[in-house]
């Protein structure tokens, strides 16, 4: 046991030297940074522009098409229509099932509602 302490701590004690270790730092750095392999790209100015103008231009035609159909406005003007007509109740029975399909359009119109204003929230 005493031969291999002994030669640990020999070993312990040296130093390595690694020929060139300085030129071995830098190509580390340049594979973890990727500048050797990696040419650069030269984009041309009219590939720019175009994906500029055309990112605005959709970006418009989407504004428009929102802006020329707000489907908020139009389906209230349905619903205020639809809803002029107002049937008599006579007795407690033809009163209450007034009452439920005036509930039911409520819910429905609600449920319409909610989902366009989901639909268009998404955009």
């Amino acid at each position: 046991m005493k031969k291999t302490e002994d030669i640990l701590e020999r070993l312990k004690g040296q130093m390595p030297h690694i020929p060139g270790g300085d030129l071995l730092t830098e190509e580390i750095m340049q594979a973890i940074t990727g500048t050797a392999s990696k040419p650069n790209r030269i984009v041309p100015l009219w590939l720019n522009v175009l994906r500029v103008v055309s990112s605005a231009a959709a970006v418009f035609l989407i504004a428009l098409l929102i802006g020329l159909k707000d489907p908020v406005a139009d389906f209230s003007e349905n619903v205020a229509a639809v809803e002029t007509y107002q049937p008599m109740a006579t007795d407690v029975n033809s009163a209450m099932r007034i009452m439920e399909i005036r509930s039911e359009k409520r819910k429905a119109r609600q449920i319409r509602q909610t989902q366009i204003k989901n639909l268009y929230a998404k955009f």
